[in-house]
């Protein structure tokens, strides 16, 4: 490293949960359901397959012709790699003395280390838990590494980059185009592996596989500062090297390292030779000095104990959330002038984030409370990727909304692009360029397949850094209905606001871009104020936003955003209205206690929020759950919360946004007393009604304080996923199916699994990690189910307790065998014809269910 060019940050923190003892967002029994989710992130925002030689001089230029000392030579590098192999072991014990090569002059890969990461786990084969097979580090961090707990993710947080191995060349993700096609031909090509066995199941089961390699790369850039990552891919020895972005992912056709041996070697002396900033660091960012931590760790105090007003050992454990010893770090932000003169600098300090990135592609929006070096003060520091191409930036936004007089917004003190280099206050970033992916600018290249029947949507995107003045706590710290509905009536004024003063809508109202603020010698409740205006968007003279399309976070979107051509519709604010109510609903059914049981409590969230299906490539839609309730209540009556005037502002305004149809006689349906349900609809197309409504029934209701309640979900441990599959032999003829996997919570066979041979035990040592189809599965974990019964009892027999200690009764509260009777049969049994591999119905029957459904509630309600 030159004197003076700052070191690589590693193993930064990632945000935690409510108890500050867990990683927000990386749940191990969540894992599988992740890995489906990065696997659709890389399928749309994939592109190849890109010659190896113009992917190193596009991505890791040379241009040093004299500049190879040291570097060994490649012929025969790896002649020892097997093509294909039984057992990782047999990899290893070739690949990695041939990465680790060097002599007293020479080196494959100088300063880097290459190590098994996949065997430092406690369950090496269990997703959440699983590492890559290989890591590539900097020397330097080889003490840390060794030192580390297994249960550590010490591997990911060090990672220059991994490599990712599959036995067999059959087992790649993807499938390159002859060589000898026109264009056309080959841009039509299908470039995702999606070949099919006898009983057309997929022969390479992406999610686990490809989808595990994204999770990787995901981690990796959450506990790093970069800007991009490598990896490598192999498939026996075959390799593929991938580039990753915020933009997406580019990755070479596949070449055989035994045959072309020069390729990798030629990629390991560039990536060693490169600097930080060319393997993917982020060269703002800096650890702090002592004396800044020890500023920080003040400043950062001070703001816990004014915002919580609590304990001490409430205000300590707050600080935890924003501070972690030795890990405080330095950003510089250049801002720019006005007057389109130079930029001026200023320090940041950060540690631990408030929000965390759980995507590779987008924004990878870090949030920090930071602190201004300079003023000493607090503030809220936004660390993303924006779009490049962009009207106005969202620092711009808020400034004026400021200065038009919206309530209920942040100040900006400060923002800028990233530069691409190191600036500081004596070294302005006029002359220096800004960090932007570089995956964008492959799209039209010539050599570029079709992903999944479609081509692939790629943005080009720009570091960006914003400062805001207003620090707090999010939502989900909400007390109790006072500070809810409080709290969420002052959000709804700062939309009336925006609207009225300056004819823009959100469009992402959601739990997280709404904060509670302490303003001291104010009201008892904290504040509410609306963040994140970047997805904001002008609207029409018809009060439509100005850009097409969804633009806020699914759980909370409108009805009508969610239909499957949402992508083609203009937001208005009735839809932000829609997503505010939803907001309040679920904070409402998260932290209040009410009469609906973990197991009824974990299907309106997968049913009324979270609900997703597939129409066809790229094409998604839900809001079958929201529409259902809208029209018959399905999901919220008989709901009842331990705050009934809670209870009652739900329904009041769950009516003024669609009226329920009601019972009535004969007689009562000749009456024209009443409202009707255009009435209603009026009422909400008009935000005045709401406001009124809002506005008086929180002068005239007195509402609880502090009864906060933390919901109990069902969830499932990792004992309870599938087992791993193994990795065949390669066949000559088409891989025979083990059919569907056994879904979550079925019941499966109870009879003990055959001995295994030694042999076949060692033939099959950490082929585990694979995901691609077998002849054969593990046994079945009996005891372990049998221990996470026993758990899930203990757990509902506490949630049962805590709720006869309300000292309230309902008359639709079930008990807790009533309530696993009902779990048993949304899940349903092992003979169901219905079920998918990942052990859910079919999309095809749930969409007919939901529409069948919600034709008899229309019919009814017309009726």
């Amino acid at each position: 490293m030159s004197p003076g060019v700052p070191a690589c940050v590693y193993d930064v923190p990632l945000a935690l949960d409510n108890t500050f003892s867990h990683t927000r967002g990386l749940d191990p029994r969540s894992a599988a359901a992740r890995n489906d989710l990065h696997l659709h992130d890389c399928i749309d925002h994939l592109l190849g397959p890109m010659p190896p030689q113009q992917f190193l001089d596009f991505f890791l230029p040379w241009d040093v012709p004299s500049g190879r000392k040291g570097r060994l030579q490649s012929r025969n590098a790896f002649k020892d790699v097997p093509l294909s192999w039984n057992t990782v072991d047999d990899m290893y014990a070739q690949l990695l003395p041939a990465l680790n090569k060097q002599t007293p002059k020479q080196a494959r890969c100088p300063g880097f280390v290459f190590e098994v990461a996949a065997s430092r786990s406690i369950h090496p084969n269990r997703p959440g838990y699983m590492k890559p097979d290989i890591c590539c580090y900097a020397s330097g961090s080889m003490p840390i590494i060794h030192s580390s707990d297994h249960s550590s993710r010490v591997e990911l947080g060090h990672a220059e980059l991994f490599i990712d191995l599959k036995p067999h060349p059959l087992h790649d993700f993807f499938v390159d185009p002859p060589s000898n096609i026109d264009q056309d031909t080959r841009r039509s090509h299908e470039f995702l592996q999606l070949a099919k066995d006898e009983d057309y199941q997929l022969v390479i089961d992406l999610p686990r596989t490809l989808g595990q390699h994204v999770a990787f790369v995901t981690e990796i850039l959450a506990r790093q500062f970069r800007t991009f990552l490598f990896s490598i891919s192999m498939s026996g020895s075959f390799a593929r090297i991938l580039r990753w972005d915020r933009s997406g992912c580019v990755t070479t056709e596949s070449f055989n390292i035994r045959e072309h041996p020069d390729l990798l070697c030629e990629f390991l002396w560039r990536f060693s030779q490169t600097s930080n900033a060319g393997r993917g660091h982020d060269p703002t960012v800096q650890l702090a000095s002592a004396e800044e931590e020890v500023l920080f760790q003040d400043v950062v105090l001070h703001a816990v104990r004014v915002q919580l007003e609590g304990s001490d050992v409430v205000v300590e454990d707050a600080v935890r959330e924003h501070y972690a010893p030795g890990r405080v770090y330095a950003m510089n932000i250049s801002c720019r002038a006005s007057s389109g003169g130079p930029s001026k600098t200023r320090r940041y300090l950060v540690s631990c984030p408030v929000i965390s990135p759980l995507s590779f592609v987008g924004r990878g929006t870090r949030g920090y409370w930071t602190v201004d070096v300079v003023s000493r003060s607090i503030a809220f520091l936004k660390d993303t990727w924006r779009f490049a191409s962009v009207d106005e930036l969202e620092a711009d936004t808020l400034q004026r909304l400021q200065n038009l007089g919206v309530r209920h917004v942040p100040r900006v003190p400060w923002f800028g692009d990233v530069c691409d280099g190191v600036a500081s206050s004596s070294q302005p970033s006029s002359e220096i360029g800004f960090q932007e992916t570089l995956t964008n600018k492959m799209r039209q290249a010539p050599w570029a397949c079709q992903v999944n029947k479609h081509r692939v949507r790629i943005s080009r995107r720009r570091h960006h850094r914003l400062v805001l003045e207003t620090v707090g706590y999010g939502l989900s710290s909400v007390r109790g209905p006072d500070e809810l509905l409080s709290a969420c009536y002052d959000v709804f004024i700062a939309m009336q606001d925006a609207r009225k003063l300056d004819s823009r809508i959100h469009r992402d109202i959601s739990l997280g871009n709404i904060i509670l603020v302490k303003i001291p010698g104010d009201r008892p409740t904290r504040q509410g104020y609306l963040i994140d205006w970047e997805a904001s968007c002008a609207v029409d003279d018809k009060g439509e936003a100005q850009d097409v399309g969804r633009a806020g976070t699914w759980r909370f979107m409108s009805i009508r955003m969610l239909n499957a051509d949402g992508d083609n519709l203009k937001q208005t604010f009735q839809d932000d209205m829609e997503a505010l109510f939803y907001v309040v609903l679920f904070c409402a059914l998260m932290y209040q206690p009410h009469n609906r049981s973990p197991g009824q409590l974990k299907n309106t969230l997968n049913n009324f929020f979270d609900e997703k299906m597939s129409f066809g490539p790229g094409v998604v839609g839900g809001g079958n759950g929201k529409t259902m309730n809208s029209l018959t209540r399905t999901f919220t009556r008989g709901l009842q919360f331990e705050s009934p005037q809670l209870g009652e502002w739900i329904n009041a305004v769950a009516d003024l946004h669609h009226a329920a149809e009601p019972v009535r006689s004969s007689s009562e349906e000749n009456s024209n007393d009443g409202e009707s349900e255009n009435d209603y609809q009026d009422r909400w197309s008009d935000p005045k009604y709401l406001d009124d409504y809002w506005a008086t029934f929180l002068k005239t209701h007195k509402l609880e304080h502090n009864n906060r309640f933390e919901q109990e979900i069902i969830s499932y441990l990792e004992d309870e996923s599938p087992p791993p599959l193994i990795f065949p032999n390669p066949p000559s003829s088409p891989l025979p199916s083990i059919g569907p996997l056994s879904p979550h919570g079925t019941r499966t066979s109870r009879k003990r699994p055959l001995p295994v041979s030694s042999d076949d035990a060692r033939g099959t040592k950490r082929n585990l990690r694979s995901g691609h189809r077998a002849p054969s599965s593990t046994g079945t974990r009996h005891s372990a189910r049998l221990e996470e019964k026993m758990k899930r009892e203990v757990r509902e027999r506490g949630a049962e307790k805590k709720r006869k200690q309300w000292k309230w009764q309902s008359e639709g509260h079930k008990k807790s065998k009533n309530a696993k009777r009902v779990r048993r049969q949304d899940v349903g049994s092992e003979s169901a014809p219905s079920r998918t591999a990942r052990g859910g119905v079919t999309v095809e029957s749930t969409k007919r269910s939901s529409t069948r459904l919600v034709q008899k509630c229309r019919a009814d309600s017309r009726s």
